[in-house]
This record gives C-alpha cells, sequence and structure tokens, in this order.
C-alpha cells in the first residue's frame, strides 16, 4: 500500500499495510465542526492533534507553544489574518510545515497559495486517504533533508 513510505521518525507494519508513527498536528479552522471531525480523522489514522485554533494570531501563538510537527491550514479564517499570512509567520518564525485546505479554489486564491511554498494544499471536501496521503509527503520531505542522498566522489 504505502511501501516506498518513509517518514522522519520510521514506518511500522499495520494491518497488512504501512502506517507512519504519529505526528503531533496544529489545526487551523473557523468552522469549529469541520475542526473536531478533522481531528478525529487524524486520530484515527494514528496522529496527534495538539490543538485548534480559528484565527491566524492564534495559529501563531499556539504553533510558538506547541511546536507541531505540522500545521493543517484553513486559508480563510476569523480575524484580519488569513491562513495564508498566518502560514507565513510560522514558517518564518518556527520552520513548521503548512498543509493548506480549503474549498475556495480560484486561481488567484490558489496562485497565493502556491507563493508561499506550502508543503501541501488539500481541497475541501477531501477523503481521509487524500489527507494521509498528504502527511505522508510532509514526512518523505523531512526525511529528505535531513538525510540527503550520498554523493559519491570519484
Amino acid at each position: 500500500m504505502y511501501k516506498g513510505v518513509r517518514s522522519l521518525r520510521g514506518i511500522g507494519r499495520m494491518g497488512g499495510g504501512y502506517m507512519m508513527t504519529p505526528m503531533r498536528i496544529l489545526i487551523v479552522e473557523d468552522e469549529r465542526l469541520v475542526g473536531f471531525d478533522l481531528r478525529r480523522r487524524l486520530s484515527r489514522i494514528g496522529h496527534a492533534v495538539v490543538g485548534i485554533t480559528a484565527s491566524g494570531e492564534e495559529a501563531i501563538d499556539h504553533a510558538q507553544r506547541l511546536q507541531p510537527d505540522l500545521v493543517l491550514m484553513d486559508v480563510r479564517l476569523r480575524g484580519p489574518m488569513d491562513g495564508i499570512e498566518a502560514a507565513q509567520h510560522i514558517w518564518a518564525q518556527f520552520q513548521i510545515p503548512v498543509i493548506f485546505m480549503s474549498g475556495y479554489t480560484s486561481v488567484e486564491t490558489l496562485e497565493h497559495i502556491w507563493r508561499t511554498v506550502p508543503a501541501g494544499y488539500l481541497s475541501k471536501p477531501f477523503f481521509e486517504d487524500q489527507l494521509r496521503l498528504a502527511l505522508e509527503r510532509v514526512l518523505e520531505t523531512r526525511q529528505r533533508r535531513l538525510n540527503p542522498p550520498e554523493r559519491h566522489h570519484p
């Protein structure tokens, strides 16, 4: 199933497939029920949700205080700061990767998102397998940064 996946902390065999070792994830979502559903889904696939918040300012504060492995960030949030601006601050200050989530997929929104070089993007609504794959990609990217391929010198 996910045989080529390697996580930051390793992978383990579970139920006939491969499963990542848990990540600590901060959810930034202004719709309370969506946030709770996302927490349930993340828990079901083996990850720990360290917090749920609804504003960009709180997201930055939570990221600093909780130091999650990853932030799942809605693009549109309560308050003056949107998710894109909050993600830029979180990456610049703490180097915590961000996966954006949005139901708004206009070309302008997508261009704004991709200029931030996010760890990923999920178009709402999304399936649990899409979420799992996005998380695995983050772990693969981290693994490559931590363990670059060896260069053979002649």
